[in-house]
Parts: C-alpha cells; sequence; structure tokens
C-alpha cells in the first residue's frame, strides 16, 4: 500500500498546478475580453468618424489638384484659387476626439498615426498658405511656384495618409470605400 505521506505531496502538487493553470485561465480571458472590448470601441470610433474622414479625403485631393492644375484654375475661376483652396482645407479639417484617436489605435495599419499625420500635415499647409498670401505681392511668382510645389507635396502626404485611415475605417466598420454620402455637419 502506497504510503499516506505520498499521497498528501501528490495531492498537494496537482492543487498548486491545479490552480496556476485556473489563475492563467482568469488571465488569459480577461486578456480575451478586454481585446474585445478594444476591438468593438475602435470599431466605433471608426464609424463615427467615417463620413468626416470620407469627406476631408475627397476635399485634400481636390485641393491638392487645383494647386497642380494652378494656372489653368486661376484663369477660369470666378472665385481666386487661393480662397477656393482655403475652403477646402477648411472643410477637411476636422477634429477627432481624443478617446477615439485612442480608440483607432487597436486597429491595425497604424490608423490612428496616419489620421492624426493627415490632420497635422492639413493644420501646418493651412497656416503656412495664410501666411504666403497676406504677405504676397505680385513679384514674388516665382517663389509662389515653389511653395504651390511644396504645398501640393504635402497635400499629396495628408491625402495617402487620409485615404490610408479612410480604409482601415472602412475595414473596421464593413463599409464599402467612398461610398458614404454624408457630409460632415449634414443630418
Amino acid at each position: 500500500m502506497a504510503d499516506p505521506k505520498n499521497w498528501v505531496d501528490v495531492t498537494s502538487a496537482l492543487s498548486t498546478a491545479a490552480a496556476a493553470i485556473i489563475a492563467l485561465w482568469f488571465g488569459v480571458a480577461q486578456s480575451w475580453s478586454n481585446n474585445r472590448k478594444a476591438k468593438l470601441r475602435a470599431r466605433l470610433a471608426a464609424s463615427s468618424i467615417l463620413a468626416p474622414l470620407d469627406w476631408a479625403t475627397g476635399n485634400t485631393c481636390e485641393a491638392k489638384d487645383r494647386l497642380d492644375d494652378w494656372d489653368e484654375y486661376n484663369e477660369m475661376a470666378p472665385v481666386p484659387a487661393y480662397k477656393l483652396i482655403f475652403s477646402l482645407l477648411a472643410q477637411a479639417s476636422f477634429i477627432v476626439a481624443s478617446g477615439d484617436l485612442e480608440a483607432l489605435a487597436f486597429l491595425p495599419n497604424n490608423c490612428a498615426i496616419k489620421l492624426a499625420h493627415a490632420l497635422s500635415v492639413l493644420t501646418v499647409v493651412n497656416a503656412d498658405m495664410e501666411r504666403f498670401w497676406n504677405e504676397f505681392s505680385a513679384k514674388d511668382k516665382d517663389l509662389a511656384f515653389d511653395r504651390r510645389a511644396h504645398w501640393s507635396n504635402l497635400l499629396g502626404i495628408a491625402y495617402e495618409n487620409f485615404r490610408a485611415a479612410l480604409s482601415e475605417c472602412n475595414r473596421a466598420t464593413g463599409t464599402v470605400a467612398g461610398m458614404s454620402a454624408v457630409k460632415p455637419g449634414d443630418t
């Protein structure tokens, strides 16, 4: 017959192992639950910014196109090109709540970083353009051409970041890219 002391040691060892396994299971289950909640918050944040993000993407592309075709557009436009570009950039800029930006961090492909980068580039371009046009004179035509090329490059970067963020938000919400027809502020 087996020694009772050995049974106590075996039972104690099995109980310790079982307690460790149960503790690990609770930790893993909690982690899974937290990940599910974070993904749900990311999907909700993505759906809340989808329409303004789609609108901002289109307006940024339009502003870049206007800068690229400046001379052609400026000759036929009833409104000076720079005023239209200011308007497009103002419409492209929107405020993302910090909680939404934090929630978007759980989406793949650095969605939150790309969105924040695009919005910061828009802010820089807008401020630089405004400063330039307030100080512009006719003798600055060469400088204006160089600045337009620089702004166009920056808007290209913002546009690509907006497109990547829009694609990720569409993927997170199951929406087809470019299909939101609601403009920011419309209800």
